[in-house]
């Protein structure tokens, strides 16, 4: 993730809001998972050792996860992970060992998120690179910039995003330099990172991180006082696929539970996402 006119050391601690900051993880696909190169993205714990992520986010064999970049949980090879519903990017993978004293981030179940409200985005992405705080456009970091980091931003629209023979329903993000220093732009390894908005008196996750565009060339965001001329991110809308993600995962306590294995690859067309393979 990175920030408009912030550099990579902002917003790296929780903000103190109550927000699940601890329950983000950065997923790996690698027996030493402390290697950033084998970064692959982003993933929300939702109980139990449950995770949400991005449905093209490689969770191979290896998967290892962090939730403080120290301690490190394999994903259990026993329950294959779910893509939610056929043409969505959205996936549920399991831990083998439920992690103790973390979060279990609340999914939005209804209909009301709050466009043009404030949301918070919490990613594992590479953060920006060397480019001037003061620039419209920032290009993306490498493999040294990698960091838990939260910023802001509003969903502005609903949107249909092409996946694999279909479409699913998103949140649409503008990056607009007019909203001032702070604003975040989700980017390369950030697929998979949840956006949280507070509504009715609880954090939830209204959106995971799929998809971002890019105007002015590979591996750069751009801010505009011109939504037309900013980059966009969007984000899968939660509230649309939460029967079908609480489907999955078992009611606290139980450990019962019918899948539906659907699959789980495919290329999105045109836009680039912020986490690549």
């Amino acid at each position: 993730m990175l920030f408009y006119g912030l550099d990579n050391s902002a917003n790296t601690s929780d903000p103190g809001t109550g927000l699940p900051f601890d329950a983000v993880a950065r997923v790996t696909s690698t027996s030493n998972p402390t290697q950033l190169n084998h970064l692959r993205g982003t993933a929300v714990h939702l109980g139990g050792g449950y995770m949400l992520t991005a449905n093209h986010v490689n969770t191979n064999d290896s998967t290892r996860v962090s939730f403080d970049g120290v301690t490190w949980y394999q994903r259990d090879l026993n329950f294959t992970p779910v893509q939610v519903e056929p043409n969505v990017d959205l996936k549920i993978f399991k831990l083998e060992t439920a992690p103790a004293g973390i979060s279990a981030a609340q999914i939005y179940t209804g209909s009301s998120e709050n466009l043009g409200g404030a949301a918070t985005i919490v990613g594992w992405g590479l953060g920006r690179d060397g480019t001037a705080l003061n620039s419209s456009t920032v290009g993306w970091g490498d493999y040294t910039t990698s960091d838990k980091r939260w910023g802001i931003n509003n969903p502005v629209s609903f949107a249909n995003i092409g996946y694999q023979t279909g479409s699913y329903q998103a949140l649409q993000t503008n990056l607009q330099a007019n909203q001032g220093s702070g604003q975040a732009a989700v980017v390369d390894k950030d697929s998979g990172s949840p956006m949280f908005q507070f509504l009715d008196n609880q954090w939830y996750i209204i959106g995971i991180a799929t998809v971002v565009t890019q105007k002015s060339g590979a591996r750069t965001s751009t801010f505009s006082n011109n939504s037309n001329a900013s980059d966009q991110n969007y984000f899968a809308r939660i509230s649309a696929y939460s029967e079908q993600i609480i489907f999955v995962i078992p009611e606290p306590g139980t450990l019962v539970l019918s899948l539906i294995l659907l699959g789980a690859c495919g290329l999105m067309l045109r836009p680039k996402r912020p986490e690549n393979q």
